[in-house]
């Protein structure tokens, strides 16, 4: 699975009143949990909001009580020189990501220099941790995804690809006259954002007096421009113009499927 950031919430650990012997004043420590694996992202300052750096041993611990409780799970002391700005990243062990599994109501501590900087509450579960158990649990959300996919549009390669649908507006569609007996339109499907051009269904729908017409249903597509519009060429086998188009309520109902 693709690494990422997700900001579930910052969790900030609170600001202390203790020297930590490399800064006069307090320090505090701002995280964001990141994913695969479950690691700790944060940044050190001082009291004025100017950033540490050098090596400093820095720990993380799981609390179930925002003060006093019970320790879930703890990292152990690690030695991390700090990159600019402050920041660092701390993986935590598995213990730890299967404690976050079990548990809705979490507290995390960063300890650092062996002076803890105060509790914050995990408000969320990590992406990646939910993901894992979509992934691992039996008849769950994992195989509930996999179901649904199966059920979306392929092409005969078994390529996935991806339904867009769209309407032209009732009563007000830019219809435009191609000669005498016939009326024409471009389709402009660019919302739908394929790369590539997808494969057109249209439909002539209305109100009144196109049981006869034809060339509603033939979507002309250009390979130039194709990814982004259509166009349509409907004859009446009579003398029509765009007004008694959209007088009659024609317009254009399409699906495009493709990516």
């Amino acid at each position: 699975m693709k690494r990422q950031t997700l900001a579930i919430g910052i969790l900030s650990a609170g600001m202390i009143g203790v020297a930590l012997g490399y800064v006069t004043g307090r320090a505090r420590a701002a995280s964001i949990p990141t994913t695969e694996p479950m690691v700790y992202s944060g940044a050190l300052t001082d009291a004025a909001g100017t950033p540490l750096s050098g090596a400093h041993s820095i720990q993380l611990a799981l609390w179930d009580q925002a003060t006093l409780g019970a320790s879930q799970c703890a990292s152990a002391p690690t030695s991390i020189t700090l990159s600019a700005g402050g920041t660092f990243q701390l993986p935590l062990p598995d213990t730890c990501v299967g404690v976050v599994h079990d548990k809705a109501d979490l507290w995390l501590e960063v300890i650092v220099d062996n002076v803890p900087l105060g509790r914050s509450k995990l408000g969320a579960v990590p992406f990646a941790v939910e993901s894992d158990t979509a992934r691992n649990a039996a008849g769950g959300l994992g195989t509930r995804l996999a179901n649904i996919e199966g059920r979306l549009a392929r092409d005969t390669s078994g390529q996935a690809q991806r339904i867009c649908t769209g309407s032209t507006p009732i009563g007000s569609t830019n219809w435009r006259v191609y000669d005498a007996n016939v009326i024409a339109l471009t389709v402009d499907t660019s919302g739908c954002q394929f790369t590539t051009r997808p494969v057109y269904n249209s439909n002539l729908v209305g109100e009144n007096r196109h049981f006869r017409a034809v060339g509603g249903s033939n979507p002309y597509v250009k390979d130039a421009t194709g990814n982004t519009q259509f166009e349509v060429f409907v004859n009446n086998g009579a003398p029509w113009t765009p007004t008694d188009a959209n007088g009659d309520k024609w317009h254009i109902e399409w699906i495009a499927i493709g990516n």
